[in-house]
């Protein structure tokens, strides 16, 4: 007889009234102190969130330190700066200075996971990141480079085949956007198996394998949506305005300042605004669901049935109606409910994430860590790099 697995739900305990207080005395303390407070403010406020996210009975634990983050803090902004000034003065070191970013930003993002994960511990085991640095290079460079090698190959290939035959090259257009998703997916899809891969509980380790069709179907669907919508919005738009075109020449000058022109224009600009929501939404649940269905902590040698999975139960609905209400609510109170905004947020991913095994058998021992710097962290907050799996 086959026995159900256990299965636990995250659960965050963090309330919005009592993180507003937190929220803005950390905001107040940053301003009077022209910034260097924001140090122990990120700390502070990772501790919070940390704090307050359990897995049975036990939370979460954050040891990032503010000294260490205002060090980082520091070099990130003369980063920023540097690369201000000498894009408005020097265009031609900028762009030296930006494609030495972008080499750099392999090993960014690795040292930007070995510190984040260095920092957290669950039940006084700390988490920890192995991914090599060529495994880096390999799965954003390498990847990346292909993917734009593809793209500048079938620009040319286009072109040169429009230039012979106009419905030849439709064709070639219409083969070439379905093969470009593929690389973007196939791209994406080392990403993910990198980071997944190498980060570890004490001396368990985390393993995955994602695959690129998983990926590639996801964004197929979201492409042929946009398409079809735009489609039909462009087909609405003309019906309307157009027919009036057509009959009456003369009256477009009349339409443009005409208030029903206008009500016309904003109604397409938010509905263009809803279906970007609802695509950025079906893709955060679809990858997110599948990421950790997909992951497993593997189990001890010397105990049977301790390997753990997860499961994350995301509703595309769900979702998008926690975007729009979290994004009305900051607008009406002018920013005010955000720290409401984000304890929302938390208690949606955390009640839609399990961990199935049995926790009694969650055991693992510490491991020594070296990660010192938080450098790497506040340059890739600094340029707003966001890579990693989900």
């Amino acid at each position: 007889m086959e026995t159900k697995q256990l299965e636990t739900r995250v659960s965050f305990k963090g309330k919005g009234k009592e993180y507003f207080g937190i929220w803005i005395v950390n905001i107040l303390l940053s301003v009077i102190t022209l910034g260097i407070y924001s140090a122990w403010a990120k700390v502070r406020n990772k501790r919070y969130f940390y704090g307050n996210t359990f897995i049975g009975g036990d939370s979460f634990e954050y040891h990032g330190q503010p000294i260490q983050i205002l060090k980082g803090r520091i070099i990130a902004l003369i980063c920023v700066v540097v690369w201000g000034i000498t894009n408005q003065l020097a265009p031609q070191i900028a762009l030296i200075l930006m494609m030495a970013f972008v080499a750099l930003l392999p090993l960014l993002s690795r040292s930007n996971a070995r510190f984040d994960s260095a920092m957290t511990s669950f039940r006084n085991v700390h988490f920890s990141f192995h991914g090599t640095i060529s495994g880096a290079y390999w799965s954003i460079l390498g990847r990346g480079l292909i993917v734009g090698l593809g793209l500048v190959l079938a620009i040319f290939a286009i072109t040169f085949i429009m230039k012979a035959n106009m419905i030849a090259g439709g064709i070639a257009i219409l083969v070439s956007i379905p093969a470009y998703v593929y690389l973007q997916s196939w791209s994406l899809t080392g990403i993910a198996n990198y980071f997944s891969n190498g980060y570890r509980y004490g001396d368990r380790q985390f393993k995955a394998d994602y695959q690129s069709r998983y990926y590639f179907k996801v964004y197929l669907v979201c492409m042929i949506a946009w398409v079809l919508v735009s489609a039909a919005a462009a087909l609405g738009f003309f019906s309307i305005a157009g027919f009036s075109v057509i009959s009456n020449p003369e009256s477009i000058s009349e339409m443009a300042n005409s208030g029903s022109f206008t009500s016309l224009m904003v109604a397409f600009y938010f509905g263009f605004i809803a279906m970007s929501l609802a695509i950025a939404a079906y893709v955060k649940v679809k990858v997110r669901n599948y990421t950790f269905s997909e992951l497993t902590l593997e189990g001890k040698e010397s105990e049977s049935n301790s390997e753990f999975s997860f499961a994350s139960t995301l509703t595309v609905k769900g979702y998008m109606a926690l975007v729009i209400t979290n994004f009305l609510l900051q607008v009406v109170t002018l920013g005010l409910a955000r720290p409401w905004v984000m304890v929302r947020t938390m208690n949606y991913l955390s009640n839609n994430t399990y961990v199935k095994g049995n926790l009694d058998l969650l055991i693992a021992n510490d491991q020594a860590s070296d990660v010192k710097s938080a450098v790497s962290d506040e340059i890739s907050q600094a340029f707003n790099v966001d890579l990693g799996i989900g």
